[in-house]
């Protein structure tokens, strides 16, 4: 399964995964019950993140989120059949 999130200026000030209200359902179909998960990115185990549904956030950290280049303009997360949550990102 697969997702496409805009990348918000609050989300690369704060270093959040950041979605609005017109996401909220592909959201919750994406993780379902769950309020953590494991995620990784660019093959690296970034730990057992809180999936914050209420908020509607994902904290990944501000590592991750330098690593991200300016002109990219979506995340993308894709569920592994094993549970893993990879977390890359789309340019325009």
């Amino acid at each position: 399964m697969r997702i496409e999130i805009p990348i918000l200026g609050r989300s690369r000030k704060y270093a959040y995964l950041y979605w609005n209200s017109l996401h909220d359902d592909a959201v919750q179909k994406f993780f379902g019950n769950k309020t953590k998960g494991g995620f990784w990115f660019c093959g690296r185990f970034l730990g057992e993140k809180n999936i914050d549904i209420r908020h509607r956030r994902v904290y990944i950290g501000t590592k991750v989120m330098k690593q991200i280049p300016r002109d990219a303009s979506e995340f993308v997360l894709i569920l592994k059949k094993d549970g893993r949550i990879m977390i890359t990102f789309r340019k325009e």
